[in-house]
């Protein structure tokens, strides 16, 4: 517990050689800690946020709550009960997120369906139900290309400041070029394409913060060529 006075918001501490450590906390309790490379601009629709709030439930949060943290005027989300339960897919009708998949209860489905045909946004989506789960999974995706929703060529400069070696960073500069061409919505009809996309390009889909995919990013490469890793020391803030 953080104090008496319950704050929530988005916390930085420890910044040390290019690398900081987040804290989230919402009424007052610490939800998610993550480190992150410090990323030289801010990113359309990324927000650490959108992870968390993606996996409310798992924290122990209501999902209204979660929302009203997180918007500045919780009353514009006047979407249906059943898109409401979904943080992922609400901030795709709102033009927040670019893209989301979520398993909504069989119930919520026609009503979430509904609000993404009503959305003012050109949206794609696409419906099916897990066979182990019996679960319906719902993927709803903006038809833009990543070239017209995100400026890649100061993205890919940002690349080359970061603090990574040279062959990752070029790596990442090179698969987001290559994103440029490729709608969003193509994640849609083929989910696997998004495990197999570089951390960069990911990120920009699924609205997770730079910083933090360069970390994730610098991590796999680390373990790729057996290096422990790279840690933060504890601080008290």
């Amino acid at each position: 517990m953080l104090g008496e006075h319950l704050p929530h918001g988005i916390y930085y501490r420890s910044e040390l050689d290019g690398v900081r450590e987040g804290v989230a906390v919402i009424d007052g309790h610490v939800v998610s800690r993550w480190n992150e490379l410090l990323f030289p601009l801010p990113v359309p629709f990324c927000s650490p946020w959108n992870r968390i709030l993606a996996d409310a439930g798992a924290v122990g949060l209501s999902v209204d709550y979660a929302l009203r943290c997180h918007a500045e005027d919780p009353e514009h989300l006047h979407l249906d009960d059943g898109a409401r339960a979904q943080w992922a897919a609400c901030a795709v009708l709102e033009g927040l997120l670019p893209y989301a998949e979520v398993s909504p209860r069989p119930e919520q489905m026609q009503a979430m369906m509904a609000a993404i045909e009503a959305s003012p946004l050109i949206l794609t989506y696409q419906s099916e139900v897990a066979p182990q789960s019996m679960l319906p999974t719902l993927r709803v995706g903006r038809t833009e290309r990543i070239g017209d929703l995100w400026d890649i060529p100061a993205l890919i400069h940002a690349w080359e400041q970061i603090d990574v070696p040279e062959d990752l960073a070029k790596s990442e500069r090179k698969a987001l070029d290559e994103a440029q061409d490729m709608r969003v919505s193509d994640v849609v009809f083929r989910p696997h394409s998004l495990s197999e996309a570089s951390w960069s390009v990911m990120a920009l889909i699924t609205g997770d913060s730079p910083g933090w995919a360069a970390w994730e990013s610098l991590q796999d490469w680390l373990r790729e060529r057996d290096h422990p890793g790279v840690g933060l020391p504890d601080a008290a803030g």
